[in-house]
């Protein structure tokens, strides 16, 4: 299967530009997969939507007063409460899907 038969299903998320007035969608706002984000307490979660929030990829984990997420293809810790980060687009989630695609799953 080629890349250009591998169509995205999903819409990219909107950023904002000086030119607009265009804010980026919150987080609460954004569906999540991850058991540990939907459970974790509000005043841990990231308060703008971030690309690892629905990747098969992304390994959330809480602590006794942060939330982190671990990124599997990048092999570093991406956001966490405290420190968090802004990856706002990643082409892991589709990699996994053609993968998926291409094995027969």
């Amino acid at each position: 299967m080629s890349s250009t038969e591998l169509k995205t299903k999903t819409a990219p998320l909107p950023t904002s530009s000086p030119e607009t007035s265009e804010m980026l969608p919150s987080a609460n706002d954004f569906p999540t997969t991850s058991f540990v984000l939907k459970n974790a307490p509000q005043h841990l979660k990231p308060t703008l939507a971030v690309a690892c929030m629905n990747c098969p990829l992304a390994v959330w984990l809480m602590r006794e007063k942060t939330l982190e997420c671990y990124c599997r293809t990048l092999c570093m810790t991406v956001w966490e409460t405290n420190k968090p980060g802004n990856i706002r687009m990643c082409d892991a989630p589709e990699q996994v899907k053609a993968e998926a695609l291409a094995s027969g799953l």
